[in-house]
């Protein structure tokens, strides 16, 4: 389950918070960032399978375009936490990758600066299983009995490592990450969903719309308001749903 995901510098979203509770909704005036946020979503999910230009490319119509204009950095980053459960236990993971844009002709092609996962749960506390910088990259070994189990390697700077993870039992909890992430979908950040808890997100609007104005009371849910407007917390025993 996703509990927080920030972006920073990506189109008009400077340093932006979205934290997912039951149904969310996601409200704003025109040009306040509603449809850049679901793409900052999409674009982390194609990163763990894709390298980064092409996953640029996949989520929006201006792969070139994906930096904050008016900022005159660089670089973007994007971290997302979230909690999922390996042999009955909870583990929470934390996720930041930050990128920098080099020239490539007339476009600027995004290259790994940093990316670091972290989990915490069960005999492991705030454990990095991997870490990336420039190309340079630690993976811990879940397996070794070396007291540094760490394996040291290198890779192109123009994918994430998580999208050159190779799916083995020495990384199964980093993988089970990847996994997590890659199955987002534009709207879906349930890796269980086959589509049930789409149709009720739209029965909720329905169901909710119909109810406006009379004294029964309508199922509970988060609303986010881009530009400005406040945020609220909903049931969290619901699936996280971003409604756009």
């Amino acid at each position: 389950m996703l509990h927080r995901f920030r972006v920073s510098n990506f189109k008009s979203l400077v340093n932006a918070e979205f934290r997912p509770a039951g149904i969310n909704l996601v409200v704003g005036p025109n040009n306040a960032g509603k449809t850049n946020l679901c793409h900052a979503l999409r674009f982390l999910a194609l990163a763990t399978r894709t390298p980064l230009d092409e996953a640029a490319r996949l989520c929006t119509a201006e792969p070139w375009n994906l930096l904050n204009v008016y900022s005159g950095a660089d670089s973007l980053e994007l971290e997302a936490n979230c909690t999922l459960t390996s042999e009955a236990e909870e583990l929470n993971f934390g996720y930041i990758l930050r990128l920098t844009t080099g020239p490539n002709g007339v476009s600027r092609s995004l290259a790994v600066c940093s990316e670091v996962l972290r989990v915490t749960g069960g005999e492991l506390n705030d454990q990095v299983l991997l870490e990336n910088t420039a190309g340079k990259v630690g993976l811990f070994h879940e397996q070794s009995p070396d007291p540094d189990p760490y394996v040291q390697t290198t890779a192109p700077n123009t994918a994430t490592m998580l999208c050159r993870l190779y799916d083995l039992e020495t990384n199964r909890l980093a993988n089970l990450f990847k996994r997590y992430l890659g199955s987002w979908g534009y709207y879906n950040f349930d890796p269980l969903s086959d589509g049930t808890l789409r149709f009720l997100a739209m029965c909720y609007l329905i169901v909710a719309h119909r109810q406006e104005g009379s004294s029964t009371p309508g199922p509970r849910g988060a609303r986010l308001e881009v530009g400005g407007g406040p945020e609220t917390t909903a049931d969290s025993s619901q699936a996280s749903r971003l409604t756009h």
